[in-house]
């Protein structure tokens, strides 16, 4: 298993990827439920990765992205606690 700091340092490299492909959240915010079909639809290519069979590999890649795209909205418009 990797240490969570290597997840966290991948999803801040793709997250300043996205940022320098299609603009930060201050400049193209978007609300809750617009992240959350950007969302879906990346989940959608990750589960169709695995399954046209680019594998795990693939998906993770995929995957990435999901992750980098719901920590835009929390960096958008906040994090709620527990």
């Amino acid at each position: 298993m990797k240490p969570i700091i290597d997840v966290m340092h991948a999803v801040e490299d793709e997250r300043r990827y996205q940022d320098s492909k299609w603009g930060t959240v201050e400049e193209h915010p978007h609300t809750v439920g617009e992240w959350l079909l950007i969302c879906e639809s990346k989940l959608q290519e990750a589960k169709e990765a695995w399954c046209k069979g680019r594998g795990d590999t693939g998906a993770l890649l995929e995957l990435l992205q999901v992750v980098a795209v719901g920590t835009a909205c929390l960096q958008q418009h906040g994090i709620v606690g527990r």
